[in-house]
């Protein structure tokens, strides 16, 4: 498959946003919202969410940085403190092998306490899915892939 392709930012690219100076929250124990960080930092507008009730941990969306097409991964502290599930694991090996098909490179948004832990973490396989995911990372990074 061919790469997507660019078009012209709507925003310029040294544009300072200020509401991300208070996006995270100083107390690492108060939420933020993801999805609103995320939207402030791509292109106006291109942000668009693939599989929001499924694997709910972890945000998956299509969008542009700079005019780039780019695939977003971001860990949503409001679901389940963002800890990745069974479900969430499986999201990220899917959005990455999507990705790659386009030659997407991805931005990751990193708010990750870990995995889901406990007897139905257990019996789900969230540690087993889990490692395949951090697997299609690493993979990625290491076929060459734009990143």
């Amino acid at each position: 498959m061919g790469d997507a392709a660019a078009t012209r930012a709507e925003r310029r690219p040294e544009r300072r946003e200020e509401a991300l100076l208070q996006a995270i929250p100083r107390e690492r124990r108060k939420q933020h919202d993801v999805r609103r960080t995320v939207a402030l930092v791509l292109d106006e507008g291109s942000v668009f969410e693939i599989g929001r009730y499924y694997g709910r941990p972890l945000l998956t969306a299509l969008a542009r940085l700079d005019g780039i097409p780019v695939g977003v991964l971001a860990n949503d502290p409001r679901q389940r403190g963002g800890a990745v599930d069974a479900d969430a694991s499986q999201k990220m090996v899917r959005f990455i092998d999507l990705c790659d098909t386009f030659s997407l490179p991805v931005v990751n948004f990193v708010d990750n306490p870990g995995f889901e832990i406990g007897v139905e973490a257990e019996r789900r396989g969230t540690i087993r899915h889990g490692v395949r995911a951090l697997t299609a990372c690493t993979r990625r990074r290491f076929r060459g892939a734009r990143s």
